[in-house]
């Protein structure tokens, strides 16, 4: 019997039964007293009848431990691989701790935006993004149990998928990789501006997001101002698009020759379109803003060597011109012949740069994207 544990418990607790109101001092109502039971009978408790202490522990708080302490220290010197190696240890450990799933997934996006804020001063941002991603993925698998943290996470993953699939088609639009018509290539110019854009309107801040934007519309203006067989009014339409397109270019990205000139033959097609079908001897034809000569680079395909590029430049002397990877220190000159050709380029997609004598850009020689093996040519008019 357990009759000294229930006599150290106050007698207000209710239905313990009568036995439990005599020990308190109360009497039942129609019940003669009980005889007392020896004390001895009450002093031989059941051992496994004893209170026994819970099984399961108490887990400590998460935010306490040592390797958290120093998971911190590690996330805060930049060595994230070792941070995220001890909390994914902890969270092994206590697998059922929400805690320890919102500090990995936390390091993981913090991992992941230092990526894409170290990328903004590299000439290539695709791999830093890439990397990104991969760490932003890693974070949503954990799961957070931080509903805000997860949405964060979301939405980091959400803008990386996105700019990647949008460089990835500007990239390859801008090779000549697909076999378009006029009508077809337009409206893949108009589908790479809107996502780009869409990205832009998000964050506009994300690490080569403007260039890429500007440059995604100076190609939609070239676009427009190329399309044939349409009538006067609409070709008068779509050169007023092209210079409204490429005029917010170049309010993107200043130094971008491309959208300067996309710009300069969208206003000469309009005072074309504009002229009078006839028009009096004595009235002067309006003098149409004369186009700045600039070289035009298409890719002609691979076939160099992989880890070379190579590039002839017709129209114009370019003997002493270099052709120079941006954002590192890869160079190769142009010969007599105007050829020149470089090796030793990085694995990934590069962009490279045309110079002239005196170390200056070449109008329309710039940001030109390129991969190991492609050929190029470079048509001065």
């Amino acid at each position: 019997m357990r009759l000294p544990l229930m006599l150290s418990r106050p007698c207000t607790g209710l239905l313990l039964g009568t036995l439990l109101l005599a020990a308190c001092g109360g009497q039942a109502a129609t019940t003669a007293p009980r005889p007392t039971r020896p004390a001895v009978a009450a002093a031989s408790p059941t051992p496994e009848r004893s209170p026994t202490p819970a099984t399961t522990p108490t887990s400590p708080l998460v935010s306490e431990l040592s390797e958290v302490r120093e998971a911190r220290q590690k996330l805060g010197e930049g060595n994230y691989d070792r941070a995220t190696q001890l909390l994914i240890r902890i969270k092994a450990q206590y697998p059922d701790s929400a805690e320890a799933k919102d500090l990995l997934a936390a390091a993981y996006l913090q991992w992941g935006s230092s990526q894409l804020a170290e990328s903004v001063a590299q000439a290539n941002q695709l791999p830093a993004v890439a990397s990104a991603l991969d760490k932003f993925t890693s974070g949503l698998a954990v799961p957070p149990a931080d509903e805000p943290l997860l949405r964060a996470i979301e939405q980091e993953y959400t803008l990386a998928t996105a700019y990647l699939a949008a460089a990835g088609a500007q990239d390859a639009f801008r090779r000549g990789l697909s076999e378009l018509d006029a009508a077809a290539r337009l409206a893949e110019a108009a589908r790479i501006v809107a996502g780009v854009e869409a990205i832009y309107a998000s964050r506009p801040e994300f690490p080569g997001l403007r260039p890429r934007v500007a440059q995604a519309l100076a190609d939609q203006g070239d676009e427009l101002l190329v399309s044939e067989g349409l009538a006067p009014a609409e070709r008068q339409a779509q050169a007023q698009q092209a210079q409204a397109i490429c005029g917010r270019a170049g309010e993107l990205d200043p130094a971008l020759e491309a959208a300067a000139v996309c710009r300069l033959a969208a206003e000469e097609q309009l005072v074309l379109l504009a002229r009078p079908t006839a028009a009096p001897a004595s009235t002067p034809r309006p003098a149409s803003t004369p186009r700045p000569a600039a070289l035009v680079v298409s890719r002609k395909g691979p076939g160099d060597t992989a880890g070379c590029i190579s590039m002839q430049i017709q129209g114009i002397g370019a003997a002493g011109w270099t052709l120079r990877v941006d954002g590192t220190n890869l160079a190769a000159s142009f010969d007599g012949g105007n050829n020149a050709r470089l090796c030793g380029l990085p694995p990934n997609d590069v962009t490279f740069t045309i110079l002239d004598g005196a170390g200056q850009r070449v109008p329309g020689g710039g940001g030109i994207p390129a991969a190991g093996g492609d050929i190029f040519l470079g048509t001065w008019n």
